[in-house]
């Protein structure tokens, strides 16, 4: 490592006197008194090193030393002992305003910050304007900066000491200020300038920008060096300190241990953490804002050893949620979410999330495994992982490099309705996201849920017992529910594509999204999909046969609704020359690649009574086809 910055030993100490003299008397006791007051160690015996063109992040609780050592640094203070080599021009953004003259224009104030670290006045002059454009306050640069807001403030300080072209940038909490337009900006500013070799510097309190854009991260406590190394180690011992002394309660059962904190709850498991920072929480969504869980007022209503009770509450808003979560066993986790149906009318979405370790290599769907970006992305956006956001019945990781057992949130006694999200990468998060969102209109007030934790074998067997639950097969043929949608294969050939088997009523409206239930019927199969956008229930009943796959549509309306037509339709790959037959006489949608069949009973103009209708049935065999 090329060593830019080497401390050795740094002792920082200040007088703290607890009592206050009358005014009248301070300048016969500045006189007179000897030395008083108790020694505080502000920084004691810090020593650590940083390399060329490397992030390093510094954390700690408030008062353990952090903005001290910083202003040693950059030279507005001194240490009372210790060595510091640095080598190279120092640049720091500590504070608000600082080296800023409130009475001078902010054109003034880049040529005063300029000149102050040394610059000569021709590179100022040549880099004026790239700084200008980067703050983005071009109409106000000839204003007083004491009538800047703070934004404004941080846009001017941050453009003006990334141009100045420094060999090492320190920053002192300067990441969170500014829209995240803004933010993008500096974090890809902070980008180009390591790339060039240039040493960061940055102390913060965002554990999640600290994570995942610093190389190496160092912890101070109470003035000492309480740990330094990879981030991901640095910041789980930070937040473990953090858990003792923010703690709200705790449940176990055997070796499996669950922590609740003010963002979210953990998971430990064989004295191994599975999630990081938010952990398993809970966002509601409201007029485009995100109302999460460490915002909320947390109340214990009851606590068991391996249960417990929870309320809580956004109080500026009116909103509130009861958690309760039990220990079944030492692998599964019930968490039940109760809104209340009030809730549904205040908010728009709810959302259940999981912050996992970035160890985790694979995510799991019910669709398939797949692996997670090798080359996780440290720029400033996140990476969603999932083209099609349709709702699924889990969510899951697997594949630690470090032997945690594989995680899955089971949704399936959730209603199948809104979104699912994996996200990965970014320097706001530390690892991945799995992420199911409800919207309000589906009016359910209860949300039960299972997190699950397996090894290998039995999270291959858990994956495959879903598979089979909502499938049907017979000689080749497969009916099967996946991805909300209801296809058709042969000999693992996809006969029909996205969004699968529906109905079109009028032309326009159409029996998807919907939300599936599994019903319970003597037949191997039986599906009812209720539509999110019209009066109207689909119940499919499939029954495996020797020679192929029975199967029965029926219609339920559920008030009254005026049509002019109905299809049942079956988009499919017309390139592959596998055309279905259902039972019942077909047409070819040129326009939208799709078959159509027209139920019995479509000359029916208007549904006046709720009630079910028979749509068609028929045999679907492999190779050949034939009617009922």
């Amino acid at each position: 490592m090329n060593t830019v910055i080497r401390i050795s030993n740094l002792t920082k100490t200040y007088r703290v006197y607890r009592q206050r003299r009358l005014l009248a008397a301070q300048p016969i006791h500045l006189l007179t008194r000897h030395v008083e007051g108790e020694l505080l160690y502000a920084l004691q015996d810090v020593s650590f090193e940083v390399g060329k063109g490397e992030i390093f992040g510094i954390i700690g609780h408030n008062g353990s030393g952090k903005s001290t050592l910083l202003k040693i640094l950059s030279g507005i203070t001194r240490s009372d002992s210790g060595s510091i080599e640095i080598q190279g021009r120092v640049t720091s953004l500590l504070e608000l305003g600082v080296g800023f003259e409130q009475e001078l224009t902010g054109r003034e104030n880049i040529y005063l910050y300029g000149s102050l670290i040394g610059l000569p006045r021709e590179m100022i002059e040549e880099k004026e304007q790239s700084i200008i454009k980067f703050s983005g306050i071009e109409k106000f640069i000839d204003m007083p900066v004491q009538s800047y807001s703070s934004g404004m403030l941080i846009r001017l300080a941050f453009a003006t000491a990334v141009h100045t072209e420094p060999d090492i940038l320190l920053l002192d909490e300067v990441m969170g200020v500014g829209d995240s337009e803004f933010q993008h900006r500096c974090f890809q500013a902070i980008q180009s300038a390591v790339e060039r070799g240039v040493t960061v510097l940055i102390v913060s309190h965002g554990l999640s920008f600290i994570g995942s854009f610093c190389s190496r991260v160092m912890c101070l406590h109470q003035g000492h060096v309480a740990a330094i190394g990879t981030a991901e180690q640095v910041v789980h011992i930070y937040t473990d300190s953090i858990s003792s002394r923010e703690k709200i309660c705790e449940i176990s059962r055997d070796d499996l241990h669950i922590q609740f904190l003010p963002a979210g709850f953990h998971i430990e498991k064989s004295g191994r953490i599975l999630t990081l920072a938010r952990g398993l929480s809970v966002n509601l969504r409201k007029w485009e804002s995100d109302f999460m869980s460490s915002e909320a007022a947390w109340t214990v209503v009851d606590l068991k050893e391996d249960a417990v009770h929870l309320r809580l509450r956004w109080g500026h808003w009116n909103l509130e949620v009861s958690w309760y979560i039990r220990i079944e066993n030492n692998r599964t986790i019930n968490w039940t979410i109760k809104t209340g149906r009030d809730l549904y009318r205040d908010v728009d979405d709810i959302g259940i999330e999981a912050m996992v370790s970035e160890s985790y290599k694979t995510y799991i769907l019910p669709e398939e495994f797949r692996d997670f970006p090798r080359t996780i992305n440290r720029g400033f956006n996140m990476e969603y992982l999932l083209s099609q956001l349709q709702p699924r019945r889990f969510l899951g990781v697997t594949g630690s490099t470090d032997p945690k057992p594989s995680l899955v949130l089971d949704f399936s006694k959730c209603p199948m309705t809104g979104s699912s999200m994996v996200i990965t990468g970014g320097n706001m998060m530390p690892g991945h996201i799995l992420q199911r969102m409800f919207p309000a209109e589906s009016g359910q007030d209860t949300l039960e849920m299972q997190v699950k934790l397996f090894d290998q074998d039995d999270l291959i067997q858990f994956w495959r017992m879903h598979q089979k639950a909502f499938t049907v097969e017979s000689g080749g043929l497969v009916i099967k529910l996946q991805n909300d949608s209801l296809t058709l294969d042969e000999q693992n050939t996809p006969l029909t594509r996205e969004p699968g088997i529906h109905v079109r009523i009028n032309n326009d409206m159409y029996s998807f999204p919907c939300e599936w239930e599994v019903l319970q019927a003597n037949c191997d199969l039986q599906l009812r999909a209720t539509s999110l956008q019209l009066p109207l229930a689909l119940v499919w009943t499939f029954c495996s046969l020797e020679n192929g796959i029975r199967w029965t549509l029926e219609l339920e309306f559920l008030e009254r609704l005026t049509i002019d037509d109905i299809r049942i339709c079956i988009p499919v790959f017309s390139e592959r020359g596998i055309i279905p037959d259902i039972g019942i006489p077909l047409v070819w949608d040129a326009r939208d690649q799709m078959l159509t069949a027209t139920p019995s009973f479509s000359e029916m103009s208007d549904f006046r009574t709720p009630g079910k209708f028979l749509a068609g049935s028929g045999i679907i065999t492999s190779g050949g086809l034939g009617n009922e």
